[in-house]
């Protein structure tokens, strides 16, 4: 690859009639990137029956769980070094 340009942007509006589609609910490990925005991390904790991993990607993207409430849903954190 010559160049690579990234917009995380878009990963802010997931529709949840796209997300429904996977039935990602029933898994049995859930890895969520942190990119996606507030919206769509709060509706796929609140569909997981699994084990959640949440893969923060910054000290900003880290504190998300605790900004939204929603460290508790969370069984693992896998962040990059800091």
């Amino acid at each position: 690859m010559f160049c690579g340009i990234a917009d995380m942007e878009v990963l802010e509006y997931i529709p949840e009639a796209h997300l429904n589609k996977f039935k990602f609910w029933d898994s049995e490990i859930v890895l969520i990137d942190s990119n996606i925005g507030k919206e769509t991390l709060l509706y796929v904790l609140s569909k997981c029956k699994g084990l959640v991993i949440y893969e923060p990607i910054s000290n900003e993207k880290s504190e998300r769980l605790l900004d939204y409430g929603a460290l508790h849903q969370v069984n693992m954190l896998k962040p990059n070094v800091i």
